[in-house]
């Protein structure tokens, strides 16, 4: 089944999200192209939009719905591929540098007995897009989209392509986590002092002096010295006692 979509004109100065049809997801979910959105939103709405076309064909096989649900925990995951050297254009890339899947790639490598099948792809057709990998001479995609029931356009509905992460971009990201640790540190040591300054110190034991009144130590004084001289003559008694 050929889906044919109304394709709508994307924001001048910027490239669409995909090649089939370009940001309509984008038009569908605020009725116009805003232009201050970014990338992972970009492609989270792109993903969910095409993925509720494809549910909403009839009648869908079981391995079909499974593949969407794969595709669904994946765009809500939100970890999509980048470009780390320079490109003109937004592009796809079917495995990055981080070992990210695209879209596609990610429901082929979640179908059992297809799990070698996207580093094989990647290994050929890394920048490519759907229809080229299809068309070419490696049936491998082919085998899969015939067992998922897809056809070519509709996983080239799916694939997204994607912006270079240019210098400027990855300083600044670079510069907000060197913030964030920053302001962590001086949390920390914030912490140290006020943990110091709060500690509770102890005053030195001083023995407190004897007050009780000359006649009570002579009387306590005399007491310990009877019973010394008992405890001798107990101690005398004993000794004549076993000689």
């Amino acid at each position: 089944m050929i889906i044919m979509l109304k394709l709508y004109s994307t924001t001048e100065g910027r490239d669409p999200v995909n090649k089939i049809i370009g940001d309509s997801s984008l038009e569908n979910k605020f009725d116009h192209n805003p232009n201050d959105v970014n990338e992972q939103f970009r492609i989270r709405t792109h993903l969910e939009y095409v993925e509720n076309i494809i549910r909403n064909q009839s009648p869908l096989s079981l391995m079909k719905l499974n593949a969407l649900n794969h595709l669904n925990e994946y765009w809500k995951r939100g970890q999509f591929p980048t470009h780390n050297h320079f490109q003109q254009q937004r592009l796809p890339r079917f495995i990055d540098h981080n070992g990210i899947h695209c879209a596609a790639g990610y429901m082929i490598l979640k179908s059992p007995g297809f799990e070698y099948l996207p580093n094989k792809i990647n290994a050929r057709y890394e920048y490519s897009f759907i229809d080229q990998i299809a068309n070419s001479t490696d049936n491998h995609l082919n085998k899969w989209m015939n067992m998922y029931e897809f056809n070519v356009n509709e996983l080239s509905m799916i694939q997204p392509t994607y912006e270079f992460l240019n210098r400027r971009q990855s300083e600044k990201r670079d510069m907000s986590s060197k913030e964030q640790s920053q302001v962590k540190n001086n949390s920390l040591d914030e912490k140290e002092k006020l943990s110091q300054s709060t500690k509770v110190i102890q005053p030195p034991t001083i023995s407190k002096p004897d007050r009780r009144q000359p006649e009570e130590r002579d009387i306590s004084s005399k007491e310990q010295f009877q019973v010394k001289n008992n405890s001798l003559d107990e101690e005398e008694k004993s000794s004549q006692s076993t000689k």
